[in-house]
């Protein structure tokens, strides 16, 4: 087969496919209609990043019944209905404060070896055309405690975390919108609920350098035109982006001195700001008589791992033979 002939192959290929109705090009994310399924599994790099950055919202509320407070809040010194609260994941180990007033205390929960993750669709309706799914992480390990806490804590306690909420197959921690905590033990047996921060797109900046290597592709016979060039790009790059890309360029030089364009292509792989992942930037570059304009911007839906909705645009300035960059970005989320 000619070039030529592989050139239209491929071009009416590729027209066929993206004409093809959305349900048949199903996303990896997408969950079944009546789908069910708990895992009870050791927590993967990834979700152990997605708790690290799900951040509680500062009220807790008390679980009660109508058998009373002083009988759903057995193991804490003069319970209160709500409080004031913080919670962080430290080295491994959840610090949960609570305060009323003068009255607080600190439960202190070691993350475990093994997490269940629960999702099943519950049939909810929706204008969404694809499946929502409820979704657990549970947590269930020993439970030490502080100041209102001290009293009820002894050998066995336990706590059960749970972080709820509702998605798809593809995990993300704004997706987790609710947590419940219960503590029970010999002396201890009571309950917290409260929601999670749910998270804005917020603009952010990187800023760093590269090194980068140019390496002129010789023309391929019968493809385009000899005047237009063509290289690859190698990219070393530090700072707030850490990683490399490789990509390609095309030229194109005008007989005017100072004039000309290139456009180019570049996959990034590395960890933006402490996010890894992999992305593609579009370059556009003019020169008019030696008046440069450039545009630098994210692929869209380019971005992987936890760089999946990420949007942007990057400005480069070079000084003294250095490459400087600056990153202006969102990652949004995603309807998948």
């Amino acid at each position: 087969m000619s070039v030529r002939n592989r050139l239209l192959f491929t071009l009416t290929l590729f027209v066929a496919v993206i004409s093809l109705p959305v349900s048949i090009l199903a996303c990896a994310c997408c969950a079944e209609p009546g789908e069910y399924r708990t895992d009870l599994n050791k927590p993967s790099e990834y979700v152990l990043g997605l708790i690290d950055r799900m951040k509680f919202r500062n009220i807790a509320h008390l679980y009660s019944t109508e058998a009373g407070i002083e009988e759903n809040a057995r193991g804490i010194f003069d319970p209160s209905e709500n409080y004031a609260f913080t919670g962080s994941l430290e080295h491994g180990v959840w610090k949960l404060t609570f305060r009323d007033g003068k009255k607080f205390g600190t439960l202190i929960l070691p993350l475990p070896a093994k997490m269940l993750s629960h999702r099943a669709d519950i049939h909810e309706a929706s204008s969404n055309p694809n499946v929502t799914l409820y979704k657990e992480w549970r947590f269930e390990s020993r439970a030490t405690g502080t100041e209102i806490f001290r009293n009820g804590i002894a050998v066995g306690t336990k706590y059960i975390l749970v972080f709820q909420g509702r998605g798809n197959n593809c995990d993300d921690e704004s997706q987790f919108t609710h947590w419940h905590l219960e503590i029970t033990g010999r002396k201890a047996h009571y309950a917290f609920y409260g929601e999670m921060e749910t998270e804005t797109v917020v603009t952010k900046h990187a800023t760093g350098t590269f090194d980068v290597k140019l390496n002129p592709q010789p023309a391929e016979e019968n493809v385009g035109d000899a005047s237009v060039g063509r290289m690859s790009l190698e990219k070393q790059i530090h700072g707030d982006l850490e990683g490399t890309s490789k990509g390609q360029m095309l030229t194109g030089m005008s007989e005017i001195e100072g004039s000309g364009a290139y456009v180019a292509i570049e996959r990034v792989n590395g960890t933006l700001n402490g996010r890894k992942g992999t992305f593609a930037l579009h370059h556009r570059g003019l020169m008019t008589r030696g008046a440069p304009e450039l545009s630098i911007s994210v692929v869209p839906d380019s971005g992987t791992g936890d760089l999946v909705g990420l949007e942007g645009t990057m400005t480069i300035e070079i000084v003294d033979g250095k490459h400087f960059y600056d990153f202006e970005y969102t990652i949004a989320k995603t309807e998948q």
